[in-house]
């Protein structure tokens, strides 16, 4: 029989077990600010318990939850506490994360010379203890923290993730490396260096285990797919404009319209009719091998029946967003507000602000298209009003996170301007537009 002071620490430990499964699933779920409460029970379990290891890597996890949740401040009190502790201890891969964390909450936060720090000191402990895939990590990591510093270094984050990707020793980890060259490629339009990447990925990350992180990062990649699309057609219409200079009657209007609304086989097709567009190599040589979007619809119906298998509300409507945006693009505009709306209900009943700000601004977008100017305002105007909800949170932390913020959101201030001042009411003044859209907008 134990004595009672081990008996308690037996139980202590079991308890932390228990919690700290639960505080997994919880994450799994997109729950993190209720995962990182749990871990804050574990930490205390396993500390009473005297497991002081344990008690630190659930300490580790707990700040991990709090970044997912946007706590940043607070991760980054909780690991400047860890990495202090740890720092007397010989170096262990415990260290190695907690260091790579703190640099990272440190880069939410626009403390970019101390973010770089500790990813150097994260990099020499991965280095000395041949943690492969903890150094493609603080690489990948080193690449996004040269994006936010001056344009004579930006230069350096594709050497960065170069390095990632050659030093990862498992898929996943080489494949979270790629995604983040792939977001650099588009952001400095190399669009057939991204093609490339991105034709590639789509094999690669379809053959990985589905858990919630697979399932984010193939979001990730069908929403770069469609930026390049995108950016595709657009390209193509303009070069024909610029080569039918002179020419646009009604013909012509009609012939660019049905041309590049249409999938990628009929615009071939269209090309292949036409003796009078010129081939232009980049870019039709993008068009010709560009997915359909009929499979990018299908992975993301596949993603989106794993996501409500892992009962994680927040990519499932993340999942129905980008299928309504899908949608969009082939002007099936029933389907496209059938989509948003039901990703819209699920963001709002589990008061995913994140998400429900983006889906509400699609909707009007959608309801705009369909002729509905009146359900459109309103759509515009409830996703002003989320975004107001999240301005004080937003502002109050992180540097990186603002500038991402303000970038997403004036395209929706814009627009919902634009249909106050077109609709030519008496709430359309000035004033009246300051107090609906934010007096820092303006």
């Amino acid at each position: 029989m134990l004595p009672p002071a081990a008996a308690d620490a037996e139980s202590l430990e079991i308890a932390a077990q228990v919690q700290d499964i639960e505080a997994r699933l919880l994450l799994s779920q997109g729950q993190a600010e209720s995962a990182a409460v749990t871990w804050e029970a574990v930490v205390i379990a396993y500390e009473q318990s005297g497991d002081l290891s344990l008690a630190q890597q659930a300490q580790l996890s707990q700040a991990q939850a709090l970044q997912s949740a946007g706590f940043y401040r607070r991760s980054v009190d909780l690991l400047t506490a860890l990495t202090t502790r740890l720092s007397a201890q010989p170096p262990s891969e415990l260290s190695v994360r907690a260091a790579l964390s703190l640099g990272e909450a440190f880069r939410l936060t626009g403390a970019l010379a101390e973010a770089e720090t500790q990813f150097q000191t994260s990099l020499q402990g991965a280095e000395s203890l041949s943690l492969a895939d903890l150094a493609s990590a603080v690489y990948l990591n080193l690449g996004n923290l040269t994006r936010l510093q001056t344009e004579s270094s930006r230069g350096q984050a594709a050497d960065y993730y170069q390095q990632a990707i050659t030093r990862a020793a498992s898929p996943w980890f080489r494949i979270q490396a790629q995604l983040a060259q792939l977001d650099w490629w588009i952001a400095e339009a190399h669009w057939q260096d991204a093609y490339h990447l991105v034709s590639v990925l789509w094999e690669e990350i379809a053959t990985l285990p589905l858990n919630p992180t697979n399932v984010y990062a193939q979001i990730e990649l069908v929403e770069h797919l469609q930026a390049i699309r995108q950016a595709t057609l657009t390209t193509l219409i303009d070069l024909a404009i610029a080569n039918f200079d002179g020419l646009a009657d009604t013909a012509w209007t009609a012939f660019v319209s049905q041309t590049f609304a249409a999938e990628p086989d009929s615009l071939r097709s269209s090309y292949a009719d036409s003796q009078s567009i010129p081939e232009q190599s980049l870019w039709t040589a993008l068009d010709r091998q560009f997915l359909p979007l009929a499979d990018m619809a299908t992975r993301l119906a596949t993603l989106r029946r794993t996501a409500q298998a892992l009962g994680n509300a927040q990519a499932e409507a993340t999942i129905l967003g980008a299928l309504g945006n899908l949608y969009e693009q082939v002007e099936d505009w029933d389907a496209a507000a059938q989509v948003t709306q039901a990703g819209l209900v699920l963001a709002q009943s589990y008061n995913l602000v994140q998400v429900t700000y983006g889906l509400q601004a699609q909707l009007g977008r959608i309801q705009l298209a369909q002729g509905d100017r009146s359900a459109a305002i309103s759509a515009y105007q409830a996703s002003v009003q989320t975004l107001q909800v999240m301005r004080a949170d937003v502002v109050a932390v992180s540097s990186e996170a603002q500038y991402s913020f303000q970038k997403s959101i004036e395209p929706i201030y814009r627009e919902l301007a634009t249909l106050l001042l077109e609709e030519g009411n008496e709430g359309t003044s000035a004033d009246n537009l300051k107090h609906v859209l934010g007096e820092d907008i303006l």
